[in-house]
């Protein structure tokens, strides 16, 4: 292999991957620095304005007030300190924010130990990945030390996923053995030691260097980056602290990790059809369960970013500027889809990750004549690490695999060789990158291959009968359409029109989408030769996206890319030189100010993803103010039922215990039985089809189903009807046994049992027809000013009812017993006759107390009520066993006015 010749670090100048210094550099030209400034401002403006006409009142104004307040006011005293010059200030302002707020998350959130972890796997895969490079693409005094870091730690973290998949494979992933695998894995680490050194003293003679000899330009934009990019992460790293509570980390990738860390290998649920799709990702997964299970699983894909961000950085910086890798790495970082995605314990940063590390060395090759081969074997690995982890890494490496085969053979052709010659000189390079990429991922395929085809089936959209994956309609409603204008079109609706592209939330891609085009007016500060093939990639990969699956988050492997030629154009961008150094420093000065405003807007964007609390980071828990069951409660309304069915199952191993069928609430994570829904079980899915009978419940049965568990708020949502949640089956063969949050417990009745005497009747004058003090009520106790309307063609039983808001209504305490289950009856309508049905609801609550009457927690759901009078009914449970009374609540939701009448609450149901 050929050996590139050794460059000392400071002669390194951006603008190619070789080291050499790049073409004299032309300005772009003043229209194209205007379409630059349009460009950036119009998606500003279309990123943050119709955020605020879009978003839902009840959870908007928390996030914009409190959030996009915090973060704008960190982000103006970042801009202030840059323009006053105070880099260095920025830097140790930085350090410190960023080294309290690990300090406080270790001590206080108690994950000192997760950290400890992380960073000996982070030095085991250097270790390894350094060992690898080493051998296949020796490295050289021109590479900077966070690229040699990074891909090394890309080459490690594959390797320990496929040696923990052998582990998995022979049923030997039990902790001793994976602890001594990963002693016996540090053998490598402890070879680079002296290279480790060498690098981290690299590193700070770099750093100061730069800070010594760099231009005011390149100290202002490295103090700015990594302010900017400590905010970015900060929010992600406290939300990848928490518990998981995202849908895919809950339904998929950790169930299936943490089943197999407990049984020790991987394992198969004929009722679940996902528990066989394991990959790269899942493998990692498994090994964090074993080392200990949460938060490791999800922190390790926010390393993923961190390591994905730092190659961003690397390629812009050889290919533009200094200045362009810092721009590059914060566009990446601060789109609120990767900033999300770093905080959850999903994958699609691993498949980021590895694809973007097979497009750098392939570019690292193809820019320099004199690098070694061997760069396409990394490549080829990264490759097909990629496409082990997730197989719409294929929409990137299709492309990416044909450039590398057709760089081969023009670099040989260039040679004149004879055909044969040609042939013989070519094959090498075409082996070295195909045959990794199509070897690597085969451990993952060959264990997978019953469920192969249902891997591909969202990226060809056809699924198999009969697995438990129908879901060809799922990705129907994305996108604004499939013709030749919708896909000219594309970048711009990507950036406008957010929300018809994503599952999550407003603003997932930034404006980079929109930037990207800019990589037309880089003129010579960057060659075609690098230029060209940069943009073709581009626009290839965006059109078998736009054909196959048009979700942003299917989209992420090539945000890095977008990312790096949004700033190609930069270092055509004059500087402040002669005469019009006045107007560069104002054009500078207003292009950094209008950066800023758009970093708060992407913050105030991600901050309105966190929607599963109201204050939008689960601060109290990072700082340890609240307890982990605490927090899975507010944030994850199934906790509670699954830990009633947990101690009913007396902690069974995962995948062990009795079965559960559900409906709406189609998770695995925190519950030790099987649950099984209609949409992943095919079982469940037959169940689905029959009569809602007493067949139906012999069949429950006879298949050993235990509880019947319904989230009433999502059923309601999606408007689900199944026979066994339909009301007469729930109340002739199941009895309700939890009920917490609009998730309701039912455990399938003996047939034939008699029936139980009816309940106890805890309030008194339900009908309200009593009056007491004041005109309220009789043992009623108003609050506000609720109105009572003693007018019998008013009231659902004369003579009274009462016509209450969320301020205005009337309350009752009743006991209470820790642990049972209590339901409130009562009847309700709109208070106008033409609202329809969904516009209006009533707020079935109950507050719980303390002997001495201090208040502990409160259970309320919101039911819609109609413009005639209907019954309605909510059951909860007192969890806390402090609790000695309950208040009943008689009032309406939030911005709703109903009428109410005859309430009810018994024990039980």
């Amino acid at each position: 292999m050929r050996t590139a010749s050794r460059e000392p670090l400071a002669e390194l100048r951006p603008g190619s991957l070789d080291g050499r210094r790049p073409a004299p550099v032309a300005s772009i030209g003043p229209l194209a620095r205007a379409l630059a400034y349009v460009a950036t401002a119009l998606g500003v403006i279309g990123l943050y304005v119709p955020a605020w006409l879009e978003s839902r009142p009840e959870t908007w104004p928390l996030v914009a007030g409190s959030w996009a307040l915090g973060y704008g006011l960190a982000v103006g005293a970042i801009g202030a300190l840059a323009l006053l010059g105070r880099t260095r200030l920025l830097l140790q302002l930085t350090a410190l924010g960023a080294a309290l707020l690990l300090g406080a998350t270790a001590l206080l959130g108690g994950v000192a130990w997760a950290y400890a972890v992380l960073t000996g796997l982070v030095l085991i895969s250097f270790g390894l990945g350094r060992w690898a490079l080493g051998r296949l693409a020796p490295t050289t005094d021109r590479e900077l030390t966070v690229e040699r870091i990074a891909v090394a730690v890309l080459l490690g973290f594959g390797a320990i996923a496929l040696v923990t998949t052998v582990l998995g494979a022979v049923g030997w992933l039990h902790p001793p053995v994976t602890v001594a695998t990963l002693l016996v894995l540090t053998l490598p680490l402890l070879r680079q030691v002296p290279a480790l050194r060498r690098e981290v003293q690299r590193l700070r003679s770099g750093a100061r260097a730069g800070a010594l000899r760099g231009t005011d330009d390149e100290r202002m934009a490295a103090a700015v980056g990594l302010a900017s990019l400590a905010l970015c992460f900060a929010g992600s790293l406290v939300w990848a602290i928490a518990p998981s509570v995202h849908f895919d980390a809950l339904m998929y990738h950790l169930p299936i990790a943490e089943a197999d860390a407990a049984n020790g290998g991987f394992i198969g649920l004929p009722y679940y059809a996902y528990w066989r799709l394991i990959g790269l990702a899942h493998t990692l997964y498994a090994l964090t369960f074993v080392l200990g299970g949460q938060p490791l699983p999800a922190l390790l894909h926010f390393t993923f970013g961190l390591v994905t961000t730092a190659l961003v950085w690397a390629l812009a910086r050889r290919l533009a500027s200094p200045v362009a890798g810092w721009v590059a790495a914060v566009l990446f970082a601060s789109m609120p889809l990767v900033s999300w995605e770093a905080g959850t314990a999903y994958i699609d940063l691993f498949v980021t990750g590895y694809t973007f590390g097979c497009l750098y060395a392939l570019f690292r090759w193809w820019a320099d004549d004199g690098a070694p081969d061997g760069w396409l074997v990394v490549a080829g690995i990264s490759g097909g690490l990629a496409i082990g982890t997730k197989l719409n890494a294929a929409l990137l490496l299709a492309p990416a695999a044909a450039f590398g085969v057709l760089g081969v053979a023009l670099r040989q052709r260039r040679r004149r060789d004879s055909l044969m010659a040609w042939l013989r000189g070519a094959l090498p390079g075409w082996l070295g990158l195909l045959a990794p990429l199509a070897l690597v991922p085969l451990p993952w395929f060959a264990r997978n291959w019953q469920a192969l085809a249902q891997r591909v089936s969202p990226f060809f959209r056809q699924v198999s009968e009969g697995t438990g994956l129908e879901q060809e309609a799922i990705w129907s409603r994305f996108g604004r359409g499939s013709g030749l204008t919708d896909f000219l079109r594309l970048p711009y609706d990507l950036v406008i029109y957010g929300t018809a592209y994503d599952e999550i939330g407003f603003g997932a891609l930034g404006i980079v989408p929109v930037l990207a085009l800019l990589a037309l007016f880089a003129g010579r500060a960057v060659r075609w030769r690098i230029c060209a093939p940069m943009l073709v990639l581009s626009l290839v990969i965006l059109a078998l996206w736009f054909r196959a699956v048009q979700v942003s988050r299917y989209l992420l492997p090539a945000l890095p890319l977008l990312a790096v030629l949004a700033v190609l154009p930069l270092p055509a961008v004059p500087r402040a030189r002669g005469g019009r150094a006045g107007l560069a420093r104002t054009a500078g000065a207003g292009m950094l100010i209008l950066g800023l405003v758009y970093l708060v807007a992407t913050r105030g964007m991600y901050s309105y993803w966190g929607a599963h609390l109201p204050e939008g980071y689960p601060i109290r828990l990072a700082l340890g103010l609240e307890t982990r069951d605490e927090f899975l409660d507010r944030a994850f309304p199934p906790y509670r039922a699954f830990q009633f069915v947990n101690a009913q199952n007396g902690g069974a191993p995962a995948g062990r215990g009795g079965r559960v069928l559900s409906a709406g609430a189609p998770f695995q994570l925190y519950l030790d039985g099987g649950l099984e829904d209609d949409v992943h079980s095919p079982e469940a899915r037959r169940l689905a089809r029959l009569p809602a009978d007493a067949m139906l419940a012999r069949e429950l049965a006879d298949r050993g189903y235990e509880f019947i568990l319904v989230h009433w708020g999502r059923v309601r949502d999606q408007q689900r009807t199944l026979p066994y949640i339909e009301d007469p089956f729930l109340r002739g063969y199941t009895a309700l046994a939890f009920a917490h949050r609009d998730v309701y417990v039912y455990r399938l009745a003996a047939l034939g049992a008699p029936a139980a005497a009816p309940p106890q009747e805890l309030l008194a004058n339900g009908g309200l027809d009593a009056t007491g003090a004041a005109d309220a009520p009789a043992g009623w106790e108003p609050f506000g000013a609720p109105r009572i309307e003693r007018d019998t063609a008013a009231a659902h039983s004369p003579p009274a009812a009462a016509l209450v808001t969320f301020e205005d209504g009337l309350a009752q305490r009743f006991p209470v017993s820790p642990g049972r289950l209590y339901t409130v009856r009562l009847w309700a309508r709109a208070a106008q006759v033409e609202q329809s049905a969904m516009a209006e609801s009533v707020r079935p609550q109950i507050r719980w107390l303390d002997a001495e009457g201090r208040p502990l927690d409160v259970s309320h759901t919101n039911l819609p009520v109609t413009a005639e009078w209907r019954q309605l009914e909510a059951s909860f449970t007192a969890l806390d066993p402090r609790a000695a009374y309950g208040v009943v609540d008689a009032r309406a939701s939030r911005r709703s006015q109903v009428w109410v009448d005859d309430f009810s609450v018994v024990e039980g149901r």
